[in-house]
């Protein structure tokens, strides 16, 4: 959170209830519920060897190339230590790739057309892999966990730059189907008032400060 919000460069703002809403919307809906349908639309459909489509289809492609222009600019942003610029050009792919989802209804694919319904689930699966190898600095053990359901093995002193930068998107995958959430989404403070659930205020007590002198 503080990556992804704080800029190294300037003063920030914290509060209990911006760190839950990112926790949900980043992590719980953005990135875990990507990885959560791959895998339980997988096992629905049988297919638990992912491989790579011979030819990518044009939507394929121009997803992986996007990837491949974010991954320079990500690269380019942690270098000047501008972390929260790089987090947040990461999560722009993140969101694209859940459109890439979305657009394609692999959940109909399934039914319609099984070589397209795997290729849109291998592309996905390639930047699911990619995306865990980039947060893996931040979050080792989420990300950890993550290619473990890929069955990625992640190896300290392996140059991941490398193949970062490379992105064929050409491996084969197994799928292990998760035994929980990978991010779990934070329960509301709710307190009833007049009848109504309201947010309930965190109060902190005020430490009191030395002064100039």
């Amino acid at each position: 959170y503080l990556l992804r919000k704080m800029a190294v460069t300037q003063d920030g703002s914290f509060s209990i209830q911006d760190l839950e809403e990112h926790v949900t919307a980043d992590l719980a809906n953005n990135l875990g519920n990507l990885l959560n349908r791959t895998l339980s639309l997988a096992a629905k459909n049988d297919l638990f060897i992912v491989k790579p489509s011979v030819q990518m289809s044009f939507k394929a492609e121009e997803l992986r190339q996007r990837f491949i222009a974010m991954y320079h600019q990500f690269f380019d942003e942690i270098n000047k230590s501008y972390f929260h610029m790089a987090l947040a050009t990461l999560w722009r792919f993140i969101s694209e790739v859940n459109g890439y989802f979305h657009e394609h209804q692999p959940w109909a694919l399934a039914k319609q057309d099984r070589r397209a319904f795997e290729e849109v689930l291998s592309v996905v699966c390639h930047a699911l892999e990619s995306i865990a190898l980039m947060l893996w600095p931040v979050m080792p053990g989420k990300m950890i966990t993550l290619l473990k359901n890929l069955s990625v093995e992640f190896t300290l002193g392996q140059d991941y730059d490398h193949l970062l930068r490379k992105a064929d998107w050409d491996k084969i995958f197994v799928l292990v189907p998760a035994t929980e959430q990978l991010f779990v989404k934070p329960e509301p403070r709710l307190i009833e008032e007049k009848g109504l659930p309201v947010m309930q205020e965190i109060k902190q007590e005020t430490t009191p400060m030395i002064t100039i002198d």
